[in-house]
This record gives C-alpha cells, sequence and structure tokens, in this order.
C-alpha cells in the first residue's frame, strides 16, 4: 500500500483521514501545514506515494510547492488537492512539468473515494518508488 503525507490545518479532518486510510492498510504521517508538510517532505527517509494537501489561501506555501520538492526528492507523486466548493480549478498546478499526477478532490468528499484513487495508482504500477539520491 501507499506511503502518504496527509496535510490538513483541521485535527479533526486530520485525524478522521489518518485513521480511515491507515484502516484501509496505507502509511501516513501527518502535518498541519505545508510548512510542516516540507520539514516531512526533506526529513523523509522514505518516499511518499501520494500527498493529500487542503488547498489553502494564506501566506504558506502552496500545494504545487509540496508537489514539487517531493518530486525532486522521491520522483513521481500523486497529489491529492482537496478543494471547499466554489474553489476555482488549478489549471497551472495540474499540467506544470514536474512528474507525477495532480487530482482535485473537492469537499464534501467519501473516505471510499481517496482510497480507491489510491488503490487504482497502485494497480496500475504508477507509484515511483525510486528515490532520487540526494547530494
Amino acid at each position: 500500500m501507499a506511503r502518504i503525507l496527509i496535510v490538513e490545518e483541521d485535527e479533526d479532518v486530520r485525524g478522521i483521514l489518518e485513521l480511515g486510510l491507515i484502516r484501509g492498510g496505507h502509511r501516513c504521517v501527518v502535518a498541519r501545514d505545508t510548512r510542516e508538510g516540507l520539514l516531512h517532505l526533506i526529513q523523509s527517509e522514505e518516499p511518499f506515494d501520494a500527498i493529500l494537501v487542503e488547498q489553502l489561501e494564506g501566506d504558506g506555501p502552496s500545494p504545487a510547492l509540496l508537489r514539487a520538492v517531493a518530486a525532486a526528492l522521491f520522483g513521481s507523486v500523486h497529489l491529492l488537492v482537496m478543494t471547499s466548493a466554489g474553489t476555482p480549478d488549478h489549471e497551472p498546478m495540474r499540467s506544470a512539468p514536474i512528474s507525477g499526477r495532480v487530482t482535485m478532490i473537492g469537499k464534501p468528499f467519501l473516505l471510499s473515494h481517496v482510497q480507491d484513487l489510491l488503490a487504482r495508482e497502485s494497480d496500475a504500477g504508477e507509484r515511483s518508488p525510486s528515490k532520487l539520491a540526494r547530494g
């Protein structure tokens, strides 16, 4: 199963996602915001297969930056962006020339939908567990 970085401000939502994904056989690392998520990416000795991140407005690093850092460190990574109702589509993030996929998930969503997306990715063999050498 996948190793997932969950980046979510709301403690309750973060906990539900982590518990549900762990019960589905995934391994999870959680972060309260994108800054903490970046720290987990940089300090990790093991690659992440996916990043599940809330699309936030504000001063912190964007989900696109998380994706770029993860791709540089680990190769291909699947970025799943949780968006609020009415959030505009972020086409530039989808079409950026970085290895990996971007999936926008509108809130509210079912945890089973996220699990299905991750399972399909794994079944298709699209994950790239090889970590690039770091100097």
